[in-house]
């Protein structure tokens, strides 16, 4: 699975639940660390406006192996929530090795894109602008 948001405009998507269509809202309601593994605890809202409590499980050892920063595992736990599919027993979901793979794969393209984009535009010291022109001028007047 790949963890994105389902729709940058807001964090509210649609679900079933009970065999209906219902928008979910997720808000972290608080974080536990037990061994090595945080639980990070979230209440699901529906349009009725009724909670469901969620716990997302990650184990902090693997984390660390795909360089995930402790501070980005709240939203990415949201965004797990938001792109599962929930039936009336589903309580604990763990954010997995294959989840935090293609956060890193995704970190990764972001970061080639980046560099791709700045790639081609070189920024001009102050020095260099002085040095071109001042070229240009000496050359303009006969110089060598």
């Amino acid at each position: 699975m790949v963890i994105a948001p389902v729709s940058a405009s807001s964090g509210a998507r649609t679900v079933s639940w009970l065999g209906k269509d219902v928008p979910m809202d997720y808000v972290l309601t608080s974080v536990h660390h037990e061994s090595n593994v945080r639980k990070f605890s979230f209440d699901g809202i529906d349009a009725d406006r009724g909670r469901t409590s969620f716990t997302v499980c990650v184990d902090l050892g693997v984390i660390r192996k795909y360089e995930i920063p402790l501070q980005e595992l709240p939203l990415l736990c949201r965004y797990l929530l938001e792109g599962q599919a929930f039936d009336a027993q589903t309580r604990v979901v763990t954010f997995t090795e294959a989840d935090m793979q293609g956060h890193a794969d995704r970190r990764a393209a972001a970061k080639r894109a980046a560099v791709e984009r700045r790639g081609g535009h070189r920024k001009h010291s102050r020095a260099d602008s002085l040095n071109d022109h001042s070229g240009e001028a000496h050359a303009k007047r006969g110089g060598s």
